[in-house]
């Protein structure tokens, strides 16, 4: 996790559009996935927050907000992203944009 001046930081990330998710994507593929220690929903905000355990050329934890009724959907499926990045695999175009799909695209 990013921390400035003692405090963590979280970036929320709002998408222009899915090659933003693909680049956010490969920076974490590029670090490895010993760097995420874990993907959380917060229902109270509709949001989906990647947590890393150290800094990364990313920053730190970073929150996407997910549109109403998709937010399962998006863990799922970010849960997969992270699973292949384990595996040395980025994620495919198809992937980046069907998460997009399921992303708020204007700052709330």
């Amino acid at each position: 996790m990013a921390v400035n001046g003692g405090q963590a930081t979280i970036a929320k990330i709002i998408p222009h559009d899915a090659a933003d998710i693909m680049e956010y994507w490969e920076g974490l593929a590029v670090v490895g996935k010993g760097h995420i220690s874990g993907v959380d929903t917060v229902a109270s905000d509709g949001s989906l927050r990647v947590r890393l355990s150290t800094p990364t050329s990313t920053g730190g934890d970073m929150k996407f907000l997910v549109k109403k009724a998709k937010l399962a959907e998006a863990k799922t499926l970010v849960e997969r992203l992270v699973s292949n990045l384990d595996q040395g695999m980025p994620p495919s175009d198809s992937e980046t944009r069907l998460l997009f799909s399921l992303l708020e695209t204007t700052p709330h």
